[in-house]
Parts: structure tokens; C-alpha cells; sequence
């Protein structure tokens, strides 16, 4: 084992096993079959085991009051294994591991959806998302009662009480908080981040812990350009390969000048892909999240 990873998670999905037939290897045609045979079902099962897990969730908090934050972090970190399971995940950490005594923001590179579950599953960790993602079907509720703080990009208001929400959580709360600085997905992160939420971990002495992600095969998981979340997971789900990914963490500092420390920060997270200048593959804002948009050749990878 590399030296250098400090732990190796290998997600498989748990399924009944079947008795009967030879053993045989499947051929590399075959096992492509199955994988888009297996796709339906793998995408489906995704969106029952969110809403199952809420759905406990809510039971437990109706018949016993509200959880603890550790108990709604043991919920969590039983759905994102789960998930990460279905999608099949190898997951090797390395780096500095995270001090669960205190509350830590993380911030890094963000490459696909893929990334929240990894985080997840990896840390005790609450995120800051996009206000479109409350409203996304099982999803957005979902995302509600793991402490998600959502944020209107375009509203100063709304930026305002991200930043209180923001050091609630920290703060108040203890919650350990998970932020993309870039704001949306991308390979290569060509702009370099605001430094608004260095700003806050400076103001209230609250560490900060870099962190940069990278998968294998890269494209496939990256969620870019004018991908549409249902089409792209579908086809991740029917790709057949497991999926590599590589979570390293950096040395968690204390923020003295939020500018120049955002930008050494994100010149570290970028050192997770290839060189800056290739194309980067950002998301586009323009195209709004629509179900099932067929995708045109020139958009495949």
C-alpha cells in the first residue's frame, strides 16, 4: 500500500447472493450488458434510499423528539455509504485527517454530486449549497435536515444570511462546515475563489482545512459543461467500471490575511487534476436542471 493514503474504503452495494451458475468471469461485452441491465435499478435505488433514511429520520424525531447531532451524523453517514455503495466507490484518503474534537471549515475543489456523499462519508460534515438544490425532488428535503445551508448567489440578503447561518453552524452548533468556494462544478478551476468565508473562519479563529478530490475515470464523474444531473448519473451508473477516488486532505491552518491564504489554498486544491491550461470544464449557469434532456453527440465525452 502507498505510504502515503491512510485509509483505502472500498463501497459495494450489499445484495442477496444468488446460488447456481459456473463462476465464470464475465466477458468485457457481457459485463457491459449487465452494467446498463443493473442501471435502472441502481438509479432508482438511489432516490428510495434517501427517501427512506428521511423518512426514519422523521419517525424517530416524531416518537422521540428531535435528534442529536450525533445521532442525525450516524443516519448521514449510513446514506452516504449506502450511496456510494450502489455507484461503486474506491475511495484511498490521505493527508492530515480531520480533528473531529472541534469544528473545522473544510473548503476545496468541487469535480461532481459525487463529492458530497464522499465528504459525507469520510467526515462529520454539513454543507453549503445553491438555494435551486432545496427544491430538487427527494433530494432537496433531504438536504434540509442534514443542516445544509442554502445560499441565492445573486441576493445580497440572502448573502447576508448565509453568513450568519455560516458561523451559527460553526459556532452555535459546533457543526464542522463544508464550503466550494467555486461555486459550481468543474475539472479545472480556472477562477481563483472569494475569499468570504476565509473571512469569517479569520474573524471567529475557526481552522481551516483544505481539502482536493480527483476520480478515475475523471469525465465520467465530473458533473461539467451542459450535463443534466439525471442523463449523467444514469450513465455513471451504467459505466460498469468501478469509480476511483482519491480525498486528500491538507494541514488545517488558522486564516491570518483571507485574501493571500484563499489564494495559496486554492493553488493546492488545483494541483488535484491536470495542468490549468487545458480547457476547464466548468458547469454551465445558463442551462436550467431539466429531467431527462436528451443529450446531443456533441456533448458526450
Amino acid at each position: 500500500m502507498n505510504r502515503d493514503i491512510l485509509k483505502r474504503i472500498k463501497f459495494r452495494e450489499t445484495r442477496r447472493k444468488k446460488t447456481g451458475g459456473s463462476g465464470t468471469p464475465l466477458g468485457k461485452t457481457r459485463k457491459k450488458l449487465k452494467s446498463y441491465a443493473e442501471a435502472p435499478r441502481k438509479f432508482t435505488k438511489i432516490f428510495t434510499k434517501t427517501a427512506s433514511h428521511l423518512r426514519k429520520i422523521k419517525k424517530i424525531e416524531e416518537e422521540h423528539g428531535q435528534l442529536s447531532q450525533k445521532g442525525l451524523h450516524a443516519h448521514i453517514l449510513a446514506w452516504a455509504r449506502e450511496i456510494l455503495g450502489v455507484i461503486d466507490i474506491d475511495v484511498s484518503i490521505k493527508g492530515q485527517l480531520p480533528d473531529e474534537s472541534r469544528p473545522v471549515l473544510f473548503v476545496g475543489n468541487h469535480v461532481s454530486y459525487i463529492d458530497i456523499p464522499l465528504l459525507m462519508a469520510s467526515v462529520p460534515v454539513v454543507f453549503v449549497s445553491k438555494a435551486e438544490v432545496s427544491k430538487w425532488l427527494v433530494i432537496g428535503p433531504a438536504s434540509k435536515r442534514a443542516g445544509t445551508v442554502f445560499v441565492k448567489r445573486e441576493s445580497t440578503s440572502s448573502r447576508h444570511r448565509t453568513v450568519q447561518a455560516i458561523t451559527d453552524c460553526l459556532l452555535e452548533r459546533k457543526q464542522s462546515l463544508a464550503i466550494f468556494p467555486a461555486g459550481t462544478t468543474s475539472i479545472n478551476e480556472s477562477k481563483p475563489w472569494k475569499p468570504g468565508a476565509l473571512k469569517i473562519a479569520a474573524r471567529h479563529k475557526i481552522p481551516v482545512q483544505p481539502f482536493r478530490l480527483t476520480y478515475e475515470p475523471l469525465r465520467k464523474v465530473a458533473f461539467i459543461d451542459d450535463d443534466i444531473l439525471p442523463t449523467h448519473l444514469w450513465s455513471l451508473l451504467a459505466h460498469g467500471d468501478r469509480v476511483k477516488a482519491v480525498l486528500e486532505f491538507g494541514e488545517p491552518i488558522f486564516i491570518n490575511d483571507p485574501v493571500q491564504d484563499c489564494e495559496k489554498i486554492w493553488h493546492w486544491t488545483q494541483g488535484a487534476h491536470a495542468e490549468p491550461t487545458k480547457p476547464s470544464g466548468q458547469r454551465s449557469e445558463k442551462k436550467s436542471i431539466l429531467p431527462w434532456k436528451r443529450r446531443s453527440k456533441k456533448d458526450n465525452p
